[in-house]
């Protein structure tokens, strides 16, 4: 999983969804939850939230701005599902001004 800001605006993008064999996954369900280190809400973030499938193996979703003190740690747990079998990752960020830094 890759955050980044494009035009001022927050991307949380899976880039290369894939199955056992290599193959691009495509019609996934992928969901992020967006939580504070401790498992508790940021305000103004829905989570968990459903990125859009943008095709060959490729899921984006638009975060809304987070509201939190610069140097606060936040945890996003990305669970994709496909054919009966789930896959979760999780990355621990710190928040910088206009970006995160993976921890």
């Amino acid at each position: 999983m890759q955050v980044y800001y494009r035009n001022s605006t927050m991307i949380l993008e899976v880039t290369q969804l894939q199955d056992q064999d290599g193959a691009a996954v495509v019609g996934a369900t992928v969901e992020a939850k967006i939580t504070r280190l401790d498992g508790s809400a940021i305000p103004g973030i829905t989570s968990p939230s459903t990125l859009s499938d943008e095709g060959a193996g490729k899921y984006q979703l638009t975060v809304p701005g987070i509201e939190l003190v610069k140097g606060s740690y936040i945890a996003i747990v990305v669970t994709s599902s496909a054919s009966g079998l789930t896959a979760t990752s999780r990355e621990v960020f710190v928040l910088r001004d206009k970006g995160f830094s993976v921890v």
